[in-house]
């Protein structure tokens, strides 16, 4: 089995254990991978920059930003839902 198609595997069995959490636990987790994002946003930046020259401007733009903004908008939902 190749490496991507262990990982599909993973992700799948994954799914299945998220289908039976509520949506408190979700929205904690999800909380829970805001806050690590933020906490490697200057390792990102240096990842970024080494291996595509991205600046931290558009880093934040193009990868920080719209991954928090699904983040909240998801734990919006969960809250309202």
């Amino acid at each position: 089995m190749s490496e991507i198609e262990r990982i599909f595997r993973l992700q799948n069995e994954y799914s299945e254990t998220m289908k039976k959490t509520t949506a408190k636990e979700r929205i904690a987790l999800l909380k829970k991978l805001e806050r690590h994002l933020y906490q490697k946003t200057p390792e990102i930046y240096k990842v970024c920059y080494q291996d595509y020259k991205k600046g931290e401007m558009e880093v934040d733009l193009a990868e920080i930003m719209p991954v928090i903004t699904e983040v909240r908008h998801t734990i919006r939902k969960l809250k309202s839902g």
